[in-house]
């Protein structure tokens, strides 16, 4: 089947998943280490009658891993014991995607509530955590779109992010004062949220947060808040006032964005630190109030029609243009340049501009002009978001080592650029920098760098080799997407997670080793890499998410190590070379169409632990004859809550052997 038509396919089938409020990939588990290393030890999964799967851990408590998805249950109130064993744990994935239940009762011995473990539950519209539990993991209910209220105890020290990510049903929810940061998307898209007050414990409000907050009306941010996030509150709409107190020192690009019932906003003299684009499209805006002294503010931070001033009434002005430049005026020594209006081939970068050194680009400076070669002066700390975007004739550039940072979309669509030394100084590389550098066939990231945002490379289809150094522990989703010629990449040990799409479509490499840090793999990871014959996952992993090896047509064999709970829908989908696979007994939930498309797969055991198999898990494997089922025709029947597990094939015969 074509690589592309495939990677089409996929996406579309994911995406549809997402919008249905399922989770489509794997997030880390963030269980206690130490209770991880016990299970290792014991390596004891259970199954109880009553449906549930766990792990026994040594001190013989136990962690709840699996439950029959297709148990007629509305109404789950989970026991205190099972088997006479004490539950102090919800599993990762544990109950991800069963969409029966109407409400679940957690008992009080539970403490943590691990990583999805109940994403995608859409029938679930309340849920009773009880004051023991002091951890709601990764996305632990996201996508639950009928959960209209929940009241977090105040137990509960952490929030893992986008816990509560597309739940558009959420009107109410209470934060205890034991919690101290909102995470990356905890509450986006909980479009029917109208209020919420953030607890005085709280001293950062992350990216995304709230963004598609349609509804929210008001919001109280205490003392305590220093930082609030890119994107935070990006297009909340019917966000009418706010009021950021003066412990806040910094806010996001885009934070406010799109926020069009905002009518005035006073930024207290405590912000240093406005990024760029920071109330852009917030169409009712008719007054600002900013800091007489900024240390940074970037390009378009408020629509043209909002009158800026300063705290004593006085016109604040935020940009200047000299010559060629528009820079801003931050009534420091210093400066940042977001604007070039020169029609140079040749440019060199001033390092000063109305007596003012120059520090930082960013905005689109260079948008839409075709300069051939920059050069950057040595005064220079940061490349912005979209400093070179779109400068399509640009073959060299040379980074002084004066620069920390290399923002969003810095160099995206420098399609001339062949080759970059990032110098030893920078340590991040932002989401975008370097999408569609279509000529980039090598480079090489110092040792500085510590993450690699999303999207960083994508498209960049000359790749062949990178280096990533031990510095790095973040590798940002999509961030090597459709590098066709890439075939040699090693990810450092200092890595804990692959995300969605990292590698999806590179054709080309070959193999590729995961280290055992690596505790998630995120959907369509590898998805489309054709000549992928040989990948090692590590015991340390604990899902396969949606389409992570998907149309990897040279896969022969893989072995699934008996950490992994959860092979996720379309998981090996067109894996046409696949010929025989293991599942270990610690899977108990596998997903929509797994295998479908795997016409060389002649054999597979599937163990008794599995409680759930989706739809059409084997469609179009036409050399399929036989399923080993490790267990009874009884316990077969008892999957997916009786009725027949999955069609087994399309118009192929398939015979289910039991081995007892």
């Amino acid at each position: 089947m074509n690589r592309k038509l495939i990677s089409i396919i996929l996406v579309l089938l994911l995406m549809f998943a997402s919008f249905a409020g399922c989770n489509t990939g794997n997030l880390p588990h963030t269980g206690n280490q130490s209770r991880e290393k016990k299970i290792k030890e014991m390596g004891k999964i259970s199954t109880n009658p009553a449906g549930y799967v766990y792990n026994l851990f040594v001190d013989n408590t136990i962690e709840i891993i699996g439950y029959d998805r297709e148990s007629p249950d509305h109404f789950l109130t989970i026991p205190e014991k099972l088997d006479g064993k004490k539950v102090v744990s919800i599993g990762a994935f544990a109950f991800t995607g069963c969409r029966s239940f109407f409400s679940i009762k957690i008992p009080s011995s539970v403490t943590s509530i691990a990583n999805q473990a109940f994403t995608g539950c859409r029938g679930l519209f309340s849920i009773e955590i009880p004051s023991s539990v002091t951890t709601i993991g990764t996305e632990a209910f996201q996508g639950c779109s009928s959960l209209e209220s929940i009241k977090i105890p105040p137990s509960v020290t952490t929030i893992g992010a986008k816990a509560f990510r597309g739940c558009p049903s959420l009107g109410s929810i209470e934060i205890p004062p034991s919690v101290t940061t909102i995470g990356a998307e905890t509450f986006q898209g909980c479009s029917s949220l109208k209020s919420i007050k953030i607890p005085p414990s709280v001293t950062t409000i992350g990216a995304k947060a709230f963004q598609r907050c349609s509804s929210l009306g008001s919001i109280e941010i205490p003392p305590s808040v220093t930082t609030i996030g890119a994107e935070a509150f990006q297009r909340c709409s019917s966000l009418g006032s706010i009021e950021i107190p003066p412990s806040v020192t910094t806010i996001g690009a885009k934070a406010f964005q799109g926020c069009s019932s905002l009518e005035s906003i006073k930024i207290p003299p405590s912000v240093t630190t406005i990024g760029a684009e920071a109330f852009v499209n917030c169409d009712s805006l008719s007054k600002a109030i900013v800091p007489t002294k900024l240390n940074y503010c970037g390009h378009s931070v408020f629509p043209d029609h909002t009158e800026v001033t300063d705290h004593d009434g006085n016109a604040r002005p935020l940009y200047k243009t000299f010559g060629n430049y528009t820079y801003v005026l931050l009534n420091q020594p210093f400066t940042g340049l977001v604007r070039y209006e020169g029609t140079g081939l040749h440019i060199s970068v001033p390092n000063q501009i109305g007596g003012l050194t120059v520090k930082y680009l960013d905005g689109p400076v260079y948008d839409g002009k075709r300069p051939l070669s920059i050069e950057i002066p040595s005064s220079v700390t940061r490349i912005g978001d979209y400093a070179f975007y779109g400068c399509s004739h640009l073959a060299t550039i040379e980074i002084p080592s004066s620069v920390t940072s290399i923002g969003d979309y810095a160099f995206q669509y420098c399609s001339s650029l062949a080759i970059i030394k990032i110098p030893s100084s920078v340590t991040s590389i932002g989401d975008y920098a370097f999408q569609n550098c279509s000529s980039l066939a090598t480079i090489k990231i110092p040792s500085s760098v510590t993450s690699i945002g999303d999207f960083a490379f994508q498209y960049c289809s000359s790749l062949a080799s990178i280096e990533i150094p031990l510095s790095v522990v973040s590798i940002g989703q999509w961030a090597f997407t459709d590098c066709r010629r890439l075939h040699l990449i090693e990810i450092p040990s200092s890595v804990t997670s692959i995300e969605a799409g990292t590698f999806d479509g590179c054709e080309s490499l070959e193999s590729i080793e995961i280290p055992s840090s690596v505790t998630r793999i995120g959907y369509s990871a590898f998805s489309g890499c054709t000549s992928l014959a040989t990948i090692e996952i590590p015991s340390s992993v604990t899902g396969i998410g949606d389409g992570v090896f998907a149309g990897c047509s040279s896969l022969a064999s893989i072995e699934i190590p008996s950490s992994v709970t959860r092979i996720g829908d379309y998981a090996f989908y067109a894996c046409s070379s696949l010929a025989t696979i293991e599942i270990p007994s610690s899977v108990t939930s596998i997903g929509d169409e797994v295998f479908g498309g795997c016409f060389s797969l002649v054999s597979i055991k599937i163990p008794f632990s599995v409680m759930s198999i989706g739809r059409e898990a084997f469609s179009w494997c036409k050399s399929l004859e036989e399923v080993v089922f490790d267990g009874t025709e009884a316990q077969w029947k008892k999957i997916n809550g009786g009725q027949d597990p999955f069609e087994l094939a399309y118009d192929y015969p398939v015979t289910v052997v039991f081995t007892k």
